[in-house]
């Protein structure tokens, strides 16, 4: 019995380590010292617009990223094999004020602030 929970922890081990080191490189953006960024354009937003565009630049290759934009739905995107994405969402903006959008990327089960973009809606 000894011997089969030893394997199972090994393996449980092995595999953790596997699938780190795998899924690295794609999840680069975000990490301290990386250059993950996004614009918002055009900024400032027109009063009254009816989207704006997200691009976005310095993420991990093919990563998936999710925008909190504060309204439902909120775009989830994959990037391209550059870590590049370049993005239109549709949304009626009649506020005006200062606004941010976060970028947000999967690790595990749990989601990592990658980025923020300000603007302006006037």
């Amino acid at each position: 019995m000894k011997t089969v929970k030893r394997g199972l922890t090994l393996a449980v081990v092995v595999g953790m380590i596997l699938v780190l080191s795998g899924t690295e490189s794609a999840w680069a953006g975000g990490k301290p010292g990386s250059t993950a960024s996004f614009t918002i354009s055009p900024n400032p937003v027109p009063l009254g617009s009816q989207g704006i565009t997200l691009n976005g630049s310095g993420f991990g290759a093919n990563q998936i990223v999710w925008f909190n934009t504060g309204w439902i739905p909120s775009p989830v995107l994959t990037t391209d094999a550059n870590g590049s994405f370049s993005y239109y969402y549709a949304h009626d903006f009649y506020g005006a004020g200062s606004f941010s959008i976060q970028a947000w990327r999967p690790q595990g089960r749990k989601w990592i602030l990658v980025a923020t973009a300000k603007y302006v809606v006037e």
